[in-house]
C-alpha cells in the first residue's frame, strides 16, 4: 500500500512538471509569419534602379512618371513638378506619391571568412 502510494505521489509530481513547460511547437514567431513587401515605387539598389510593383522588383529600363507628376530616370536622378533636379541614395525608396525614404534591405552580414 506504501508504494503504492509513492507511486502514485511521484506520477503526481511529474505531472504537474509537465504542465509548467510549454510543449507546444506548432506555434510561429511573429517574425516568420509577417513578410514585409516593399510599397510600389522605385528603389536604389546595388547601385540600379528597381521598379517595384505588388511586392515584385524588377530591374528599372526606363523612365517612371509617378502621378504627381515626379519623373524618375534610370540612373536615379529625379526632377520634382517644381523641376527641381536630385538622385536616389542608395537603399532609398520613392513612392508613388514622390514620397522618398530610405528602406531596410537584408544583405547578407560579414563572417571572418568573408573578409
Amino acid at each position: 500500500m506504501q508504494k503504492l502510494m509513492l507511486m502514485i505521489a511521484v506520477m503526481m509530481c511529474s505531472l504537474g512538471s509537465f504542465a509548467q513547460t510549454k510543449t507546444s511547437t506548432t506555434e510561429m514567431p511573429r517574425e516568420m509569419g509577417k513578410q514585409k513587401m516593399h510599397p510600389n515605387g522605385v528603389m536604389m539598389q546595388d547601385g540600379k534602379m528597381m521598379s517595384i510593383k505588388d511586392g515584385n522588383m524588377t530591374l528599372m529600363t526606363e523612365e517612371a512618371t509617378m502621378p504627381n507628376g515626379v519623373k524618375v530616370m534610370t540612373d536615379g536622378t529625379y526632377t520634382d513638378a517644381n523641376g527641381n533636379s536630385m538622385a536616389l541614395k542608395e537603399g532609398q525608396h520613392m513612392y508613388m506619391s514622390g514620397k522618398v525614404k530610405y528602406m531596410k534591405t537584408k544583405k547578407p552580414k560579414k563572417t571572418d571568412r568573408q573578409k
